[in-house]
């Protein structure tokens, strides 16, 4: 998926139609199946709750692209309105995304899918800061973006502020995420290099886990993505990821100062991966949707504009023809400097 949206001749009007077209069709449906289907909810074995699940198959899936579109709605929403004018039914696409972030919010309160919506609300403030007030202000960029990491990490794994998860719903264990970690760290035969690709949960391993901690369910997870990879590949693994983390922040915050007009979402969809990665691991699990809008954004090309194609349009609002220019944009991974044109086809969407 992400070779075929940045191979293609016009990537970013190809990743406009991919969130469209994906969340046009996920999100509604969800809603129709939460509401009124049994296929889109069932029953806790242990509680006997509801548990909203949509078109997905848990209720953590389901928060996820709530989370992944919900950004690219509110991406959409800044685009508009910024580019005032200029964009043909600029009111009625507004009010699509308008709706859309209306379902996302109320999939996301049936779903008390609480890594969704803290991530969410963190990820669209910085999005929101980007455009307003801290346009190409590196400096400040950087110190946001620490502080929006390092809260819920000091939230997550340090302890602190645990009145914080109380008023999420949560205890100071994450649903018992906490004892997992424990005896991770415990289980683990090599701190170098771990268990083996893919190999924690497997053998007396995992026995060991459901005898001392989740005692009638079998885990497959860590619940904690760099957890995860420790686990199983050892700090070579948590270095070769770090690597890959720090490489794909500088290129995004540099291809988002040169003024890429998807840096901004890039950065946020990197956030994603960063922050949900606390308490869900999503690292090299390629059906995981958070893994793969991650990687999406550290593997972005720099995308330069070769032509630009004008064509006459008539709009209900002035009653006589106009232009709307079409950009044409191609991928160049070895091009260092950005040309663009923010296109104004927002029909795409």
């Amino acid at each position: 998926m992400i070779l075929i949206i940045w191979s293609d001749p016009r990537p970013l009007i190809t990743l406009r139609r991919l969130l469209a077209r994906t969340s046009y069709t996920l999100i509604p449906l969800s809603v129709l199946l939460t509401k009124y289907s049994s296929l889109g909810r069932y029953y806790s074995y242990w509680t006997g709750d509801t548990v909203y699940i949509g078109v997905t198959d848990n209720k953590n899936t389901l928060g996820a692209i709530c989370l992944l579109f919900g950004i690219a709605s509110i991406w959409q929403l800044l685009n508009l309105l910024s580019n005032g004018p200029y964009i043909v039914h600029r009111r009625r696409q507004v009010t699509v995304h308008v709706v859309l972030l209306s379902m996302i919010i109320y999939l996301l309160a049936k779903s008390d899918s609480v890594t969704a919506l803290t991530c969410g609300l963190l990820v669209a403030s910085v999005l929101v800061a980007l455009r307003i007030v801290l346009r190409k202000k590196s400096i400040l960029v950087h110190a946001l973006l620490v502080a929006v990491v390092t809260v819920p990490t000091l939230v997550a794994l340090g302890g602190i502020m645990p009145e914080m998860l109380q008023a999420m719903g949560r205890n100071s264990t994450l649903t018992d995420r906490t004892l997992i970690w424990q005896w991770v760290v415990k289980l683990v035969p090599n701190n170098w290099v771990g268990a083996g690709y893919s190999s924690f949960w497997l053998g007396p391993r995992l026995d060991e886990m459901i005898v001392n901690v989740t005692h009638v369910w079998i885990p497959n997870q860590a619940h904690n993505g760099y957890l995860e990879i420790f686990a199983n590949l050892g700090w070579l693994g948590v270095g070769l990821l770090g690597i890959v983390i720090f490489w794909g922040y500088g290129r995004i915050i540099r291809l988002w100062r040169e003024g890429s007009p998807v840096g901004d979402l890039m950065l946020a969809y990197f956030l994603v991966g960063v922050i949900t990665n606390l308490s869900e691991a999503s690292f090299f699990r390629n059906s995981v949707p958070a893994w793969l809008f991650f990687m999406m954004a550290v593997t972005m090309p720099v995308i330069r504009e070769v032509r630009s194609m004008a064509r006459p349009i008539r709009t209900r609002l002035w009653n006589r023809e106009t232009t709307q220019v079409e950009g044409q944009y191609a991928c160049n991974y070895g091009t260092s400097k950005l040309a663009f044109r923010n296109s104004v086809d927002m029909s795409a969407t």
